[in-house]
């Protein structure tokens, strides 16, 4: 299969936390198996330094990664002009997976699927939910402009029994949204923790 991946970071940023890593086991697995992986992303690393504006393509796990220029950004959300472009220059893939929420990387890969009737899977990372920061502008974006991403999705992806009870209550068929726990890689049987034993 042709499949596509879309997030607001990637390797080798490591300050977006566990799911980059995450994407990127599932990524190298799925390569494995012989699939076609292409990722859209930005070229933010971290919140300290400014992303670069210019694009460029990398390889990583075995996928082509396009790090799209990110002339601007508001903390993780970062503005990549050229991802309209970028999208129609791909070949056309068999299914998308969008990694992230409210981002204009995977909104607007998932508003393009759905206008060009591409099958995707959405994740939305626990941020479903508005909360902490501007909890009521979120909650208007996500009646409107984000309104499609959850609902237009062949499948959604959480991490919790909460989160699938808010997706649900959004509007999502129970029945398109899957629980699957955060994974952790596989332990070293022989360096046990002291004063415990290997199982």
């Amino acid at each position: 299969m042709r499949i596509l991946f879309a997030a607001p970071a990637w390797a080798p940023s490591r300050a977006f936390g566990g799911p980059v890593v995450a994407a990127g086991a599932l990524v190298s697995r799925l390569v494995a198996r012989g699939n076609v992986v292409d990722v859209l992303t930005t070229t933010i690393l971290d919140l300290h330094r400014r992303p670069s504006a210019r694009s460029r393509i990398g390889v990583v796990d075995g996928a082509t990664v396009h790090y799209l220029g990110t002339p601007l950004r508001y903390r993780w959300m970062g503005i990549t002009p050229t991802l309209p472009v970028a999208l129609a220059r791909l070949n056309r893939p068999d299914v998308v997976h969008v990694f992230g929420f409210r981002d204009p990387v995977t909104t607007g890969t998932a508003a393009w699927c759905r206008l060009a009737r591409v099958p995707y899977v959405f994740e939305p990372l626990g941020m479903f939910e508005p909360r902490l920061r501007k909890v009521a502008l979120k909650r208007l974006l996500d009646g409107t402009l984000y309104r499609g991403v959850a609902r237009g999705a062949a499948a959604v992806v959480v991490a919790s029994e909460r989160e699938r009870d808010a997706v649900v209550a959004c509007g999502v068929p129970p029945e398109k949204v899957h629980v699957r726990g955060n994974g952790f890689p596989p332990g070293d049987r022989s360096r046990a923790w002291p004063g415990t034993c290997p199982s």
